[in-house]
Order: C-alpha cells, then structure tokens, then sequence
C-alpha cells in the first residue's frame, strides 16, 4: 500500500513537473533576450495559461487526496521548531547581531529542527520486534 501511495506521489510530481519546467525555461529564455519587454505579455500568458491547467486538473478532474493524517507529536514537533525559528530571527535582530551570527544561529536550529522532526517520525513508526534498530518510545 505504502509502495501505490509513493508511485502515486511521483505520478503526481511529474505531471506537475512536465509543465513547470517548460513555462520556466521559455519565461527564461524570453525575459533573458536582448529587449524583455516584449516578452512581458508571453510569459503572463505562459503562466496564466499553466495556472488555469492546474486549477482545471484539480478541480475538474479527479482530485488527488492525501488519507493519512500526521502524529500530533510530529506536527508539534514541526510547529515548534518554526515558531523557534522565526523568534529567533526577532531577537537577533532586536539584540543587533551581524548577519553572520543569525545565519549561524539559523543553521543551527534548523539542523536541530530537522533531527528532532526526523527523531518524532521514527518515533511514530510501529517497531519491528525483529529489528533492533526499530525505535521504541520511553515508557512502553
């Protein structure tokens, strides 16, 4: 089941894909000449015309739809870690820190963010009595 779910998901990611990276690269390749200003028009048009191909394949057609739900812990997890980030960003800069020092601080709470987030999904997991490496929560 997880396996039709993960070909599902990379299903859905190519078809977002495909047009995605053509409209990118003809903006690109438009807005890059030498006069851009004529290609103002195209590339509203390219990404008028992608942004009504999406609405139409989600609305009209069948929608994909995500039936799992995520652990409390884990949305907890992720909620408190940006709630820490974006803090963190307002008393570096009300305590006046140099950009380097933010971006230090920033690069560290992310890391931890992303082990503590790591750390509640394996959490969640169900163990695998055969497997030692399978995490089990305290006090179970």
């Amino acid at each position: 089941m997880i396996q039709m779910r993960r070909l599902m998901f990379v299903a859905l990611v190519g078809l977002l894909a495909q047009p995605g990276f053509l409209g990118a690269f003809a903006g690109a390749r438009l807005v890059d000449g030498p006069d851009p200003d004529p290609a103002v028009p195209v590339v509203a048009t390219l990404l008028i015309g992608l942004g009504a191909f999406l609405t139409y394949r989600f609305l009209a057609l069948r929608r994909p739809s995500a039936d799992h739900r995520f652990p409390a812990r884990v949305l907890g997890v992720a909620a408190g870690g940006l709630i820490v980030l974006i803090n963190l960003r307002a008393l570096a800069d009300w305590a006046g820190a140099t950009a380097v020092t933010q971006g230090l601080l920033a690069s560290l709470v992310v890391t931890l963010w992303v082990l503590w987030t790591s750390w509640a999904v394996k959490l969640e997991q169900a163990g695998d009595p055969a497997d030692p490496r399978s995490a089990v929560p305290v006090g179970s």
